[in-house]
């Protein structure tokens, strides 16, 4: 009530009352504290613990602490929303990772598909093509080089992944 929240955390978790601990560091923005005392609760039950993972989280992701972030909405069961923010981050790999982790095949293959041909329509063709080959689709990632003409690209990939296919390749070219 006196906006007190440093020692309204003390208090709490001398009291026992660890929930209104994480609640009052919340409220006082002490986000790696309420995160400490998050972690050390054994009542995995509670479904308080969960909303406080899934609030610290969205908090760790927006000031780009993602490995935080990454616990936290894991602790949360938020394996998805985990993989989005990875994926608003373009860091490809870890977002694959857990993808791949908690998801199945084929989820992931048209999740990573139409994040590929988001890319491609804004222009973003190095990035398109690194999903494209992240989710073994070398060939959508040849055909959008040779969608857009980009002849130099398309030869690597196909000396990469198809090198029998080369010498077809620079005679169509």
């Amino acid at each position: 009530e006196q906006i007190q929240y440093l020692e309204a955390v003390n208090h709490f978790i001398e009291a026992g009352e660890n929930m209104k601990a994480v609640q009052a560091a919340l409220q006082g923005r002490q986000w790696t504290r309420a995160l400490e005392i998050l972690e050390q609760q054994r009542d995995e039950n509670n479904p308080d613990i969960a909303k406080y993972y899934k609030q610290l989280a969205l908090h760790f992701a927006q000031i780009q602490e993602f490995e935080k972030a990454e616990r936290c909405y894991l602790k949360a069961q938020c394996p998805g929303e985990c993989v989005e923010m990875y994926n608003r981050a373009a860091k490809w790999e870890q977002a694959f990772r857990l993808a791949k982790q908690y998801m199945n095949k084929d989820e992931v293959t048209k999740l990573y598909s139409n994040q590929a041909k988001e890319l491609e329509t804004k222009g973003r063709y190095k990035e398109a093509e690194k999903l494209y080959i992240t989710i073994n689709d070398n060939t959508a990632a040849i055909l959008m080089y040779k969608r857009t003409k980009n002849y130099d690209a398309l030869v690597r990939l196909v000396r990469q992944y198809y090198p029998d296919k080369l010498k077809d390749t620079e005679i169509t070219i």
